[in-house]
């Protein structure tokens, strides 16, 4: 017979016996499995959220974004970019130009973030999976890639025509140059999707001048964004650089400090669990101190006594 857990099952359930200890501690141990089972959870569905987050501000920017000075001549934009590309780390770089104007359909307007893409724009991006209707390599003169947020707004969808409205100077007539929609990007990012409204570069550069915005650039690895910015800087000193992770860096600081209170908040509940737990066991060891001297008395190994009480 194995005696000590013949002396447990006799104390819990004797008249003057320890259930109700044995009782709290067992709530403290599933107390303790609750808790833990939420903080995985919870930081399981926080880790998700932030991947689909990450997702989303990659499929509208690239891992890196080299912004340039205005009017730079072609020769010297194309120099930059070759050295772009010979760092190591960087698999592919695109232009672009990123301007603000007046979008207005037959019955709303709203202002809107016009970004003039290249086709190697689907290189250093995943703009694709988040565009319907079109794959944006196909966009011809006068279409364009709206929003879907923005196309709600202004009432429109695929086939319909827009009107962007650009005012050069303030004494100056606006020009104005129409649109077809021909896809609608929903990346599920509320600011993006209300504001951005895709056309070739080549129309961007009609419209807005030559004067590139930008270079978009694509590394081998996310986590690899800050080298290689310290390598760009590096080789461009005074250039303005700016990563994946600096675009939204509010909401990222945001969402981490609710990670860590939410971290800190289920260790709590772990930690009282566990008090719960050694509080139990040290009053019932105080309780019973009189009956553990007798069995130590009658020749009884503290081993046994301790897997008795435990």
């Amino acid at each position: 017979m194995n005696f000590p857990l013949f002396l447990a099952k006799r104390y819990a359930f004797s008249k003057r016996g320890i259930f109700f200890s044995f009782f709290t501690s067992l709530l403290s141990i599933f107390g303790i499995c609750i808790g833990v089972s939420a903080l995985l959870i919870t930081l399981s569905i926080m880790n998700g959220f932030h991947e689909d987050l990450r997702e989303k501000i990659l499929g509208t920017y690239s891992h890196i974004i080299v912004f340039l000075k205005e009017n730079l001549k072609e020769d010297e934009i194309d120099k930059i970019e070759r050295n772009l590309r010979k760092i190591n780390g960087v698999v592919a770089t695109s232009r672009y130009i990123l301007k603000e104007a007046l979008l207005k359909s037959y019955s709303f307007s709203q202002g809107c973030v016009v970004k003039g893409i290249e086709d190697s724009a689907l290189k250093v991006g995943s703009i694709s999976d988040f565009v319907k209707g079109v794959n944006i390599s196909e966009l011809k003169e006068g279409e364009a890639v709206i929003g879907s947020e923005l196309a709600i707004n202004l009432g429109v969808g695929i086939g319909d025509e827009v009107y962007l409205i650009v005012a050069e100077d303030y004494f100056i007539t606006p020009s104005v140059y129409k649109f077809k929609i021909r896809g609608i990007f929903q990346s599920g990012m509320y600011e993006y999707d209300r504001t951005l409204f895709y056309i070739k570069i080549q129309e961007a550069k009609r419209i807005f001048g030559k004067s590139i915005t930008g270079i978009e650039v694509k590394t081998e690895s996310i986590y690899d964004v800050d080298r290689i910015k310290k390598e760009i800087y590096k080789k461009f000193p005074n250039s303005y650089v700016k990563t994946w992770k600096e675009i939204n860096q509010n909401l990222y600081r945001a969402l981490k400090l609710e990670k860590t209170v939410m971290f800190i908040v289920l260790t709590l509940i772990i930690l009282v669990a566990t008090f719960n737990i050694i509080s139990s066991l040290v009053f019932l060891t105080i309780k019973k101190t009189k009956e553990i001297g007798l069995l130590k008395a009658l020749g009884m190994v503290e081993k046994d006594i301790f897997k008795s009480f435990l």
